[in-house]
């Protein structure tokens, strides 16, 4: 907590006759929230990737360094069979149905660190709903994006802001089939 960091760093100044570092705010609850949504961070991820037929190291740590470490508020499915328990928690992060002239080709799902209490906020706010679509605000905590690595994302800090039934026209499992 940042009350810990604060008691921490000025018993550290205290025994070495140092000034403290000041307090670090990142990824903190009511830090400034990155307006980005998830779909700009798969523009992001696909156009690092290219063709996929050569991987750019470089594009991807940019990439994985302009979003890591920020704090987003998203739109994501919470499916019953993907978030089980608290520490085993991942939420669909796309409505295919906005993909307009494109299918979405990424197949990462955020994993959401939750406590037990946080674990219950998600399941209470997602009662009763057919197809729980939950706003969250949270953290990047985690972000795998690697040559050799599949893509892997962890938001902690959680919030639930709140949820909502999936509309009749989105998709967000699968796109739906071209006729």
């Amino acid at each position: 907590s940042t009350r810990s960091r604060l008691l921490a760093t000025t018993l550290v100044a205290a025994c070495t006759g140092e000034p403290a570092p000041a307090a670090s705010t990142d990824a903190q609850p009511g830090a400034i929230e990155d307006p980005r949504d998830q779909y700009a961070l798969l523009h992001d991820i696909e156009a690092a990737l290219g063709d996929g037929l050569g991987r750019d190291a470089g594009a991807m740590t940019s990439v994985q360094q302009a979003w890591q470490g920020r704090r987003y508020r998203w739109e994501l499915a919470m499916v019953p069979m993907f978030c089980t328990a608290p520490e085993r928690c991942f939420l669909a992060p796309f409505d295919h149905a906005r993909s307009a002239g494109g299918r979405i080709r990424q197949g990462w799902m955020p994993r959401l660190e939750l406590d037990a209490t946080g674990f219950a906020a998600l399941q209470q706010a997602c009662a009763g709903k057919a197809a729980c679509v939950v706003r969250i605000a949270g953290t990047l905590q985690r972000f795998v994006f690697e040559v050799e690595q599949p893509t892997a994302l962890e938001l902690g800090e959680i919030e639930i802001v709140g949820a909502r039934e999936a509309d009749a026209t989105e998709s967000w499992l699968a796109s739906k089939a071209r006729s």
